[in-house]
């Protein structure tokens, strides 16, 4: 299951992307904000994926939001989405890492391809991790039993019979 997150004071650009995330894509659950403070409060609370994020916010600019989504160790794949092309946001979207900078008006192929591009991505991440944490336990359990072989040998002197 990818959670996804949508960020736009327009509900009814919420709606178009929702429906064609939900109609195109399987295993998402959707959640919106509309404003940046909502949406910050919530990747607070949810591990959160997919960001698909409006630039042109009326609290806090969907760049700030997004700077402060990469600050987080495990972020979200961020997708900007802009009613302009203008150079300097494209630029500082990629200063800040974001995945990809869609323009308004947005097209279905485009929300589609650039969801499954990113759910590949979150997926070979999952699997990242679960290798790392596999292999940080089978660490941890090695040095468990090094330390416990190192005090036999200091105990009993490396003799294993009488």
């Amino acid at each position: 299951m990818y959670k996804i997150l949508l960020v736009n004071q327009d509900e009814n650009n919420l709606n178009v992307i929702r429906d064609i995330i939900v109609n195109n894509i399987r295993e998402t659950f959707i959640m919106y904000a509309f404003s940046g403070a909502q949406a910050l409060k919530l990747m607070k609370t949810e591990k959160i994926d997919i960001v698909f994020l409006t630039i042109e916010l009326m609290d806090i600019s969907g760049i700030d939001v997004a700077e402060e989504i990469m600050k987080e160790e495990r972020h979200p794949k961020i997708v900007f989405i802009s009613q302009y092309d203008y150079f300097e946001f494209a630029r500082k979207a990629v200063q800040i890492g974001v995945s990809d900078y869609l323009i308004e008006p947005i097209n279905e192929h485009d929300i589609v391809e650039t969801t499954l591009r990113l759910t590949d991505e979150v997926l070979k991440m999952k699997k990242e991790l679960l290798i790392k944490e596999d292999l940080d336990k089978k660490l941890k359990d090695f040095n468990e039993l090094t330390g416990y072989s190192f005090i036999y040998t200091v105990l009993f002197d490396g003799r294993t019979t009488k």
